[in-house]
């Protein structure tokens, strides 16, 4: 290298170039070039043991100087080579020269949102664009104001009708603005992407929508519509396709000047190695999550008239608290059948550790971690693959083969693998000699995500342990590819007494809560296993009795299929009737175990 610099000057062809990497097996830059020029009076020796000094050339004999002449005229040649391979770079590279600035803000509790970032974050310079301003949406208004020199990108999903914790004071402050007439200053351009749950189906997107709509009332411009995402069916489709024709929008790119080097900027480089690695700390968790132990595990209902339906306590670390309404948040766990089928796949064992050289991604560890550790806990192996991963996975089949026929079969057809939930690792599997690399793979993947619970019990009745109600999603895989089980629910029914659970409690942000007096007449309404919060206000009354309260009216009207089968808790509501806890109104739709019907 101090050769190198000895002899030339060396300068990258673009100045603005944002340093990105890939590789498997070794680490390289992806599109960064250099242009290199011979210092004045620097010979080809200069450097070599009995090379001489830099002056030796000048006083070389004419008939020595005849072995390597270099004319005038030569160097304007290769200068104009230079210049024009120097344009051709800037026209062929995505790049421009100096890339265009975004913010993006965002509002999210389950890190959906923060994922959305990262990804934009890491495709908008293929663009021409660098995302220089990321914060939350409540943060970002602090100054009442949003950014008028950058275009604005706003991702926020809509929880039960309402906005995310960070993002209520950004919604309340513009709903104001907009209820009083208020107006943004001018020169603010916006674009929304909202997610959302569709089994909420009256307030599906309800947030962001109202954001799209309230922005463009005081006085914002829209750059594009707005993209939404069902995170029951596909999160990342839609986000993909959305973000793709945002930034193309933003860049005034009309064409996608990115397959042909999708695979040079796809893929981490992952070593394996064999290792007797035991205790490797966990890739998730995070600092908000804490450790609980499960001291109760048992089912309330088996599958023979659906779901199998399990009840699990908790107990909490000290210092924790709770109140009836709230949530526990717990950490998920891929099962051991879905792990172990991705293991198969790229011949991994239990004994394997890999080491990740680096990482643009939160969730991608960058020490040694055990492989069968990292696939359990830190990817989502089961996520629906998008259209673009497919296009992924068939630049890795030479065209012609099998590999590659199947893959476009199967993206002509998309709609049907989405309908069928088809994961990458179902995919993989229909091409098992595709030479997918396991670095590119693992990069394919979303973080696993937390799952959320409606506590089933009140810190009236137990102020250290909490209760859990669940169904246990257990069936043949759509797909046909094994078996598709419910990661959150899969882990906690293996959970065993004395197990610990990687788990954390959080407040309800809705109006959700026992009334102030327990004398308020309360009407309650709940279906299998959502009688979880029913079940915790029950038990709050039933505390508040024993303490020598006094009570106003309460009814329950419960859901299921079948009065001795699946009527959950029917005991304890039974004993809390007794005394005036609550009345019970059992709503069966198959009270004979066969045909559909009502009765109460």
């Amino acid at each position: 290298m101090a050769m190198t610099l000895q002899k030339f000057d060396v300068e990258q062809v673009n100045p603005n170039y944002r340093l990105q990497l890939t590789g498997q097996m070794g680490v390289k830059p992806v599109d960064f070039k250099i242009r290199v020029r011979r210092r004045p009076n620097r010979s080809l020796m200069l450097g070599i043991p009995g090379g001489g000094a830099s002056q030796q050339q000048d006083n070389e004999p004419a008939a020595a100087r005849q072995e390597h002449p270099r004319s005038q005229q030569q160097q304007q040649q290769q200068q104009q080579q230079q210049q024009q391979q120097q344009e051709q770079d800037n026209k062929g590279s995505v790049h421009s020269s100096i890339n265009r600035p975004v913010s993006v803000f965002f509002g999210g509790n389950m890190g959906t949102s923060e994922s959305l970032v990262q990804a934009l974050s890491r495709s908008a310079p293929t663009f021409g664009l660098d995302v220089v301003n990321i914060q939350d949406l409540d943060t970002a208004t602090k100054k009442k104001t949003l950014p008028t020199a950058n275009p604005l990108v706003i991702i926020i999903p809509s929880y039960e009708g309402r906005p995310p914790d960070n993002a209520k004071k950004f919604v309340a402050w513009i709903e104001q603005m907009a209820s009083k007439g208020g107006k943004l200053p001018p020169g603010i351009k916006f674009a929304v992407f909202g997610v959302g749950n569709s089994d909420w189906t009256h307030t599906f997107h309800k947030v962001p929508r109202m954001v799209d709509d309230t922005l463009e009332k005081i006085g914002a411009e829209r750059i594009m519509d707005a993209g939404f995402a069902n995170v029951k069916r596909d999160l990342i489709g839609p986000w993909e396709a959305w973000s793709e024709q945002l930034c193309m929008t933003l860049s005034s790119t009309t064409e996608k000047n990115e397959k042909a080097n999708i695979t040079d900027r796809l893929g981490l480089d992952v070593r394996i190695e064999k290792s007797n690695l035991n205790a490797l700390p966990q890739a998730l968790g995070g600092e908000h999550m804490s450790t609980g132990i499960v001291v109760v595990n048992r089912e309330l209902a088996d599958t023979s008239v659906g779901a199998a339906k399990r009840h699990v306590e908790v107990r909490l670390p000290a210092g924790t608290e709770y109140n009836a309404g709230d949530y526990l948040v717990v950490q998920a766990r891929n099962p051991d059948a879905t792990v172990s089928r991705a293991m198969r796949r790229f011949s991994l064992s239990a004994e394997d550790v890999m080491s990740v050289s680096s990482s643009n991604k939160d969730f991608i560890p960058t020490h040694p971690i055990a492989v069968e550790h990292f696939l359990r806990s830190s990817v989502e192996l089961a996520q629906p693959i998008t259209l673009r991963q497919l296009a992924t996975l068939a630049t890795y089949s030479p065209p012609g083969s099998p590999e590659h026929t199947r893959l476009e079969e199967m993206q002509s057809a998309y709609q049907a693998l989405l309908d069928a939930r088809y994961s990458i690792l179902d995919v993989l599997e229909e091409v098992p000699l595709l030479p997918l690399p396991f670095g590119v793979y693992i990069d394919l993947l979303l973080p696993l995500t937390p799952r959320l619970y409606s506590i089933a019990s009140s810190p009236l009745a137990s102020a250290q342990t909490v209760s859990l109600t669940f169904d246990l999603f257990s069936s043949p895989s759509l797909s046909g590819h094994g078996t598709f089980s419910g990661v959150a629910s899969s882990h906690l029914s293996t959970r065993l007494p004395g197990s610990s659970l990687s788990c954390a409690v959080r407040a309800t942000k809705l109006p959700f809560r026992l009334p102030a007096s327990p004398l308020t007449p309360i009407v309650m309404l709940a279906a299998g296993s959502g009688i979880a919060p029913m079940r915790a206000f029950c038990q709050a009354r039933a505390a508040v009795l024993a303490a020598g309260g006094k009570l106003g009216p309460a009814v329950l009207y419960f859901g299921c299929r079948h009065p001795e089968r699946d009527f959950l808790y029917r005991e304890e509501l039974e004993a809390w009737e007794a005394i005036g806890v609550v009345k019970v109104v059992g709503c069966f739709s198959r009270p004979d175990g066969m045909g559909e019907g009502k009765k109460g």
